[in-house]
């Protein structure tokens, strides 16, 4: 992905949208918005960390900010 910034920056984002869904899976891509609340219950614990992942543009801070309130 480095690489491939520095040599082709018009690609960068097609290609990390391509790693995403590799890494991540396919359904990441295509989800709506996730009960944040329900999916950290679910899905996490002190000792794991969670990646969450936004549309460009949008800034989801606000949300996890009201859940570790």
């Amino acid at each position: 992905m480095i690489v491939l910034g520095i040599m082709r920056p018009d690609r960068l984002v097609a290609a990390s949208e391509i790693f995403v869904q590799k890494v991540l899976g396919e359904e990441i891509m295509n989800s709506n918005q996730v009960d944040l609340m329900n999916f950290v219950g679910e899905n996490g614990n002190p000792k794991s960390p969670l990646l969450l992942v936004s549309a460009p543009g949008y800034d989801a801070s606000y949300r996890v900010d009201s859940l570790a309130k």
